[in-house]
C-alpha cells in the first residue's frame, strides 16, 4: 500500500475565525487538503479496518472457489461415470445388434429351406395325383378290359 491517501480536513480554526458563517467562500477556504503517507498515525485506524474487509473478502472468495472447485470435481466424476456407462451399453448395443443380425441370418436361412421343403412337398403332391390318375385309369383299363371277355 504505497499509495498515498487524500483526508479533507476542515480547519476548525478558520471556523472560529469567521465566526461560524454559512457563508460559500468561506466553506471552500476552509477546506483544507492534506496527503498522509501509509505510515502516518492517524491512517493505522483505517488500514486496520480496510485490512478486515480485504481478509473477510479473500475468506469468502476463498471459500467459493473451493465450493466450485468441488463442485466441478464432482462434475467429473459424475461425466467420467456416464461416460463410462454409455460405453458399457453401447458394448451391449453391439452385442445385440450383432444377435439381430444372426437371427435374421437364420431367419432367412430357415425361409429357404421352407420355400425348398414346400416346393418338394408340392411336387411329390403333383407326383402323386399323376400316380394315383393312372392307377385309376389302369383299373378303369383293367375292370373294362374284363367284361371284354
Amino acid at each position: 500500500m504505497n499509495k498515498l491517501f487524500l483526508l479533507l480536513l476542515k480547519d476548525e480554526d478558520d471556523e472560529e475565525e469567521d465566526g461560524g458563517s454559512d457563508d460559500e467562500g468561506s466553506d471552500a477556504e476552509s477546506n483544507v487538503m492534506v496527503v498522509l503517507e501509509p505510515d502516518h498515525p492517524l491512517m493505522k485506524r483505517f488500514q486496520t479496518a480496510l485490512n478486515k474487509q480485504l481478509s473477510r473478502q479473500n475468506e469468502k472468495v476463498t471459500l467459493e472457489l473451493r465450493e466450485l472447485e468441488e463442485s466441478l470435481r464432482s462434475r467429473k466424476k459424475e461425466r467420467e461415470d456416464l461416460g463410462v456407462d454409455l460405453y458399457g451399453i453401447q458394448q451391449e448395443l453391439a452385442r445385440y445388434q450383432m444377435m439381430l443380425e444372426k437371427n435374421h441370418d437364420e431367419h432367412s436361412e430357415v425361409q429357404q429351406v421352407r420355400k425348398q421343403e414346400e416346393q418338394q412337398l408340392e411336387d411329390v403332391r403333383n407326383m402323386y395325383k399323376d400316380l394315383q390318375y393312372s392307377s385309376n385309369q389302369e383299373k378303369k383299363k383293367g375292370k373294362l378290359g374284363s367284361f371284354t371277355f
